[in-house]
């Protein structure tokens, strides 16, 4: 009979090749937001897979993912994390895709560009 720790041992390594893959995977994608948001102060960690962007007044999270969506990129607002919404700050979260470089490093910078101006009218939309 086999137990559920048997199956998830790892006797031929390809726990820890997949585990090394998805570090040197993450490490490339935190290069790329490095040199796409170097004059932005994002936080994140080493092992996460996403990043938060913190905003300027006027910006709001909901405001900046609106404008992003705008430019066909998709950001999270923090609102969408919050228990308490009365205490949500300016920010959004922003998934590292493992997108060809150029693409994240592109769509990365427009974000770069978009929280550096103000957020303006959004457009009108049907």
């Amino acid at each position: 009979r086999t137990t559920a720790l048997e199956i998830w041992e790892d006797t031929d390594g390809t726990v820890d090749a997949l585990a090394g893959q998805r570090e040197h995977i993450t490490r490339g994608l935190h290069r790329v937001a490095a040199r796409a948001l170097a004059a932005l102060p994002y936080r994140t960690e080493p092992h996460n897979t996403h990043l938060w962007l913190p905003l300027a007044a006027p910006w709001s999270g909901r405001e900046f993912a609106a404008k992003a969506a705008e430019r066909k990129i998709l950001v999270s607002p923090a609102e969408h994390f919050a228990i308490d919404q009365s205490q949500v700050p300016a920010a959004v979260r922003i998934c590292l895709c493992n997108v060809e470089e150029a693409v994240l490093e592109a769509a990365l910078t427009r974000l770069a560009e978009l929280a550096q101006g103000g957020p303006g009218p959004l457009e009108f939309q049907m």
